[in-house]
């Protein structure tokens, strides 16, 4: 028998809002309990997780450019 498909909850995907700038895909796994193909496959099927992860990592991007042009 298969195992149930792992869905995030609203708090977990407010988690990986949080922890994404600063952690791997390798890393998030590892916090929240579930292999790096399970997590990659959750990325592909949930739009709601895929949005908080990308546009998190993307803002921090965007962050640490702007410091840096700021800076110069």
């Amino acid at each position: 028998m298969a195992r149930p498909e792992r869905k995030f909850t609203e708090d977990e995907i407010d988690e990986i809002r949080e922890l994404a700038p600063a952690l791997t895909q390798e890393q998030l796994a590892v916090y929240f309990d579930i292999s790096v193909r399970s997590l990659r496959d959750i990325l592909k099927r949930d739009d709601r997780v895929f949005a908080a992860y990308t546009k998190s990592r993307y803002k921090e991007g965007v962050l640490a450019a702007k410091t840096l042009r700021d800076k110069a």
